[in-house]
Parts: structure tokens; C-alpha cells; sequence
């Protein structure tokens, strides 16, 4: 049956045009055949019988193309929703009452996880910061295997129990690019930065998870996202278990997913260049082993994490930071240039996680220096992930470089900003996520969430994106206490910018531009039905609009409806 839209208003995406249409035509095949007004239909319905078509009038309701998050780790969002979420406790205090709340659910269970803890809420009773420590934990609940992500998903704090469950004492050495951090009589404090992270925590807590649990974080992220208008996502991590589970998946759901999914193979900086290398291979061979499962399960390429976090002072910056302090690349240039000549003569699109302005430079470096070795090639499509910090010359080289900027707005929310501008704590800050620099320079933007290091909810992440507040805290008062965040009006993306980011540029970061990320004929039929207007009520609904989808189609199908 061909579907018939009516009474509708609807944003296509096509950057030529402000029109919001009031009909659209999806044909037997799930595509989209007509989109316009309904006078304008008659040519396009002519083939069909009334008897074929379906006619749906949505009583003026806006619809958008499905949205499509360009940055996400899918297995550890699924995983996240399942964990009490701390990002809004402000005080040791309240930290401790949502872990003993969530542990009191269910004592039985081996170790308690948690997520999204921000290192300026460790304040104690006495109204004093402080760094995390085991100790803390240990006596919270003495014995119990403890894994607390920090919001950046690049730290975790963990106690004494969990460190001994993994082998780690104070003679365990600290692998490149990370560490276990110690006191300064040697001892673990219990805080893991960075590498170890990626390579021993993770690995270590999903040889914990049987199948089960692990398809069941699967089936719940992609509920969580087809209920917020999300019809594709980009995973920025891909590992062996997590793939393994996604195939379960496809065959679980006949031969398809609920949502598109791309995904970057993640390449670890440890071992040898033939080490490194290796991941690469592997890539390869997964994008080839998989490329009948497309559109809905494809290898689009690599994850290179080049640095860390502005937040804990790991994020390579040409600076010191505002307490003295430098942090390393994870990856220099000299071992970063083989794997993205490997990857770029491949085919292989190459996503480079670059926070801090030093690490932005290397990426861009070493990408450029594979062009030349490599030669021309159209339409590479390679990504530069985050650049919270980048100089804008290095903005002007991405656009030279045809290099698509990956953004999550979400992590510019401004409850958890002011200690990511405490570490830098000079005029660094009054750049802080340069958005609008992007736009002046015509680079590529596709938006994402970076979910579960922020809410994957689509319309608070595009709340911030359009006004710099607080999506985590709309309350918040404003001006807020830190005076800076109030001078990022000029930053903001207009409402069609945000939507294009998160549609039709998220689309063309993967190479899916030509199947989805806008509403026009031959396009795939993916796309979310809103209660609320932004366009006539203003961008301020989007700040509580976690359940402003109350329909999500894909291929022409509704999968989801808000009851």
C-alpha cells in the first residue's frame, strides 16, 4: 500500500528551499514519490487506485526526516540506560544517595555501575572539591566491584574491589596514552584515565555480560532512539562483541535493524605499526563480509582517539592548562600517518576524535600528508570528531581538506561547562565550541549526541545547538553564574542549520545522502512526526521536548507511536 500524508507541515531538508510542505506521497516500496502541497499531488497519485493508497491526515503536525545521530557508541548507550545516571548530582552527597538507591533495587547483583558523574559535583560535606578516590567508594559500600563512567566516558572511578577483580595493583604500569592514577606515595586511587579505559575496563566488564544481556542493550537503545525521531546512527567504536551482537540483531529482527547503522572500527595505539595496522585490515574485511546487509549494517570505516578530554586535562592542547599541566597526544603524528594511509588508500572513511587545538593540528597533518601520498580521490568524506578547542586556521584547513566537522552539541551544555573552562581558564574560553566559525568557512556539519557521554534525546541536543542553555537543567537561571556562557548567542545555529546537521549533513558524513537525511522523491521514507512546532512556537520547546515524537517511520513503515 502507498501511504498519503495530509494536513502536515513538513521540513524536507533540502537547503534550497525554507517551504514546510503540507503532503507527502511514500510508495509501495517505502519511498518517498511526492512531497509538496496537496494540490500539486494529482500527477503523482495517478497511477495509483484509491483502493492501493492510505490516507493519513496529521491534523497540522510538523514532520522532519528522520534524524540521524553522527556520533554514538550504541552498545555502551544501551548499557547506560540501564545504570543510574548522576549527571545532574551535584555533591558527593547526592552521588551517594542515587548509587545506594539504585544498589538497594537489586543487592544481589555482582557490581554496582554507574554513569555520568562530572568531576566539579565531587563536593563534600564541608563544601570542598574533591578528586576522585576509592576510598570514597570503599566505604560507601565496602567489598563491592564499583565502575563509575565519568560523563566523557574517558575516565572511570572505581574501587578497591573493582580493581582487584581486574588485576590491577600499583605495579601495574601505565599503558600509552592513559593511566592508572596514583597518590603520591604510589598507591592506585582509583581513578582510570583514558587508555586503559578503551583497553582493560571495557573489555573486561563486557566479558561480564552473557549474550543476553548484551542483546538486551541492544534492543533497548534502539527503542530509546526510534522513541526520540532517530532513524540512524553512526557508532564510533565498533569492536568484535558489540559487531557480534549487531548480527545477532539483524537476524533477531529478519534480516534488518530497527535503525541504520554505520559503524567506525575503533584502532587501539598500542603494540607495533603492524598492531595498529591490523585493526585496519580487520575493517576491511568487515566492511567486504557485510556489504549485502546495507544500508541497515555496514563498516564505514576507523576510529582513531588522538587525545583526550578538555575536562581532566587530557586533551592535547598547544597551552598548558590553567593548572600548569600538559597532556600528550595519544597518538603522535609519526604513528598516526601509516594507519590513515592505509585506511584513506582503502576506501575507508576516517573519523579522528581531536579535542584540544595540538590534537586538531595532528589530525589535520596527518590527513594531509595521506592526500599527497595517496593522490586525488573525490569525495573521501573523512570526519575530524569534536574540536571543542580548534584554532580557526585549522578551521579554514578543513575546508580546504574537504573534512566533515562531527559536533554533538550536548557536550556544550552549560551545566556541565564550567569545568571544562576552568582547566583552560584564560581566553582559549571565549572560542569555545566555535560553531558559527565552522559555518563562515562553508566546512561540512553533521551533529550528533555522543551519546551516552550526553543525553541521546534529538530535541534537547538541538535546544543547545540553536540557543547554548541548558538542555540537562532548563531551569537554569540566566545569566548563569559563569558569565562567559551568556556571550555564545553568536555561536548558536539557526533552527534549519540544527535540523540539516542533524539530518541531511549527518547523512552525507556516512555516504547515505543519497537514501536518506531529506524528504524528496526516490528518497528512502524515514521520518519523525512531532507535537510541537518549533517553527511557529520557537526553539524554546525544545528544551522539554524529550517526548515531542509521537511517530517515527523508516523505509515507509511506522515503527514507532507514542501511545
Amino acid at each position: 500500500m502507498a501511504t498519503l500524508i495530509t494536513g502536515a507541515k513538513i521540513f524536507t531538508a533540502d537547503p534550497a528551499h525554507d517551504e514546510l510542505y503540507s503532503t507527502l506521497l511514500v510508495d509501495q516500496t517505502g519511498r518517498v514519490r511526492f512531497v509538496g502541497e496537496e494540490s500539486e499531488a494529482q500527477a503523482a497519485l495517478a497511477s495509483l487506485s484509491p483502493t492501493d493508497i492510505t490516507r493519513i491526515d496529521m491534523g497540522g503536525k510538523v514532520i522532519i526526516p528522520g534524524l540521524i545521530d553522527a556520533h554514538s557508541h550504541l552498545s555502551m548507550m544501551g548499557g547506560a540506560l540501564l545504570k543510574p545516571d548522576l549527571v545532574r548530582c551535584k555533591s558527593l552527597a547526592e552521588i551517594k544517595e542515587t548509587l545506594l538507591a539504585h544498589h538497594g533495587q537489586d543487592p544481589s547483583r555482582p557490581r554496582l555501575l554507574g554513569r555520568a558523574w562530572l568531576f566539579n559535583s565531587l563536593v563534600d560535606d564541608a563544601g570542598v572539591l574533591q578528586r576522585p578516590h576509592k576510598r570514597i567508594l570503599d566505604e560507601l559500600l565496602p567489598d563491592l566491584p564499583i565502575y563509575l563512567d565519568a560523563v566523557d566516558l574517558h575516565s572511570i572511578w572505581v574501587s578497591s574491589a573493582a580493581l582487584e577483580e581486574m588485576g590491577i595493583t600499583k605495579e601495574t604500569p601505565d599503558p600509552k596514552g592513559g593511566r592508572w592514577e596514583k597518590d603520591e606515595q604510589g598507591e592506585l586511587t582509583g581513578l582510570v584515565m583514558e587508555t586503559p579505559v578503551v583497553e582493560t575496563v571495557w573489555p573486561f566488564l563486557a566479558q561480564q555480560l552473557s549474550e543476553k544481556e548484551r542483546d538486551q542493550a541492544f534492543d533497548t537503545m534502539f527503542a530509546a532512539y526510534l522513541a526520540t525521531g532517530v532513524t540512524g546512527a553512526i557508532d564510533m567504536a565498533m569492536e568484535g562483541p558489540d559487531l557480534e551482537a549487531l548480527e545477532r540483531a539483524f537476524a533477531r529482527y529478519g534480516g534488518s535493524l530497527p535503525l541504520r547503522v554505520a559503524a567506525h572500527w575503533i584502532v587501539s595505539p598500542t603494540g607495533t605499526e603492524q598492531d595498529r595496522l591490523s585493526h585496519v585490515t580487520a575493517a576491511i574485511k568487515h566492511r567486504e563480509r557485510l556489504a549485502s546487509r546495507a544500508p541497515f549494517l555496514r563498516i564505514a570505516g576507523i576510529k582513531v582517539i588522538v587525545d583526550g578530554v578538555i575536562d581532566s586535562c587530557t586533551a592535547f592542547m598547544k597551552e598548558p592548562y590553567s593548572d600548569g599541566s600538559r597532556a600528550d597526544p595519544i597518538w603522535t603524528l609519526e604513528e598516526l600517518l601509516p594507519v590513515v594511509l592505509a585506511a584513506d588508500k582503502a576506501g575507508l572513511q576516517i573519523a579522528l576524535h581531536a579535542i584540544g587545538d595540538g590534537a586538531c593540528t595532528v589530525a589535520l597533518d596527518a590527513l594531509e600528508r595521506a592526500f599527497k601520498i595517496n593522490g586525488t580521490r573525490h569525495d573521501r568524506r573523512h570526519r575530524l570528531e569534536h574540536m571543542e578547542a580548534i584554532s580557526e586556521d585549522d578551521i579554514k584547513r578543513l575546508a580546504s581538506l574537504q573534512i566533515t566537522a562531527s559536533l554533538q552539541p550536548v557536550h556544550a551544555d552549560p551545566l556541565i561547562a564550567p569545568n571544562w573552562h576552568a582547566m583552560l581558564g584564560d581566553d582559549r574560553c571565549t572560542r569555545a565550541f566555535p560553531w558559527k566559525e565552522f559555518r563562515d568557512h562553508n566546512v561540512a556539519i553533521a551533529l550528533g549526541t555522543d551519546a551516552p557521554t550526553a543525553p541521546y534525546e534529538a530535541m534537547p541536543n538541538l535546544y543547545v545547538a540553536t540557543t547554548r542553555r541548558s538542555a540537562l537543567e532548563p531551569d537554569m537561571p540566566w545569566p548563569p553564574s559563569l558569565p562567559q556562557l551568556a556571550k555564545f548567542d553568536s555561536f548558536c545555529f539557526s533552527l534549519k542549520g540544527a535540523l540539516l546537521g542533524a539530518t541531511r549533513g549527518a547523512a552525507h558524513s556516512c555516504h547515505s545522502d543519497h537514501e536518506v537525511g531529506s524528504l524528496a522523491p526516490g528518497m528512502s521514507a524515514d521520518f519523525a512526526v512531532l507535537s510541537i512546532d518549533p517553527f511557529a512556537e520557537g526553539v524554546e520547546v525544545l528544551a522539554r521536548a524529550q517526548e515531542a515524537v509521537v511517530e517515527t517511520w523508516v523505509a515507509g513503515k511506522k515503527v514507532y507511536s507514542r501511545a
